[in-house]
């Protein structure tokens, strides 16, 4: 979270707190966790007007690390993490990262729609 600017921060109304709270709730992954990295002083104040309006159990699927890296490798191996995240493995080239998912766009949609029967 790096880099998160004021214009996000005006983002944070209660309406969109509460929408994006809902689509979290709805997602069919069940088992997802979010690690929240990086943390500034504008992402704190984030984090305590919204925190509040999240439900009991999306909150235990949160968890804020900061730049402490021993944290997040509670959670994460740091032998699949790249280096900037404390790991093992080289950084990560985003350029090459985003090329590589548009050009597999269509497998990675079959990908995500296996086990979801439409009814």
């Amino acid at each position: 979270m790096a880099g998160y600017s004021w214009k996000l921060f005006g983002w944070l109304t209660p309406y969109n707190n509460r929408v994006g709270a809902r689509k979290l709730d709805c997602l069919l992954v069940r088992n997802l966790e979010v690690h929240i990295v990086n943390t500034s002083f504008l992402l704190n104040a984030s984090i305590s007007i919204v925190y509040p309006f999240l439900d009991a159990e999306l909150k235990k699927r949160i968890h804020f690390h900061g730049q402490d890296w021993s944290s997040l490798h509670k959670y994460i191996n740091p032998e699949i993490l790249p280096k900037e995240y404390g790991g093992n493995i080289p950084s990560l080239d985003y350029d090459k990262l985003r090329c590589l998912i548009y050009s597999n766009a269509d497998q990675l949609m079959e990908l995500f729609s296996l086990g979801y029967v439409d009814t």
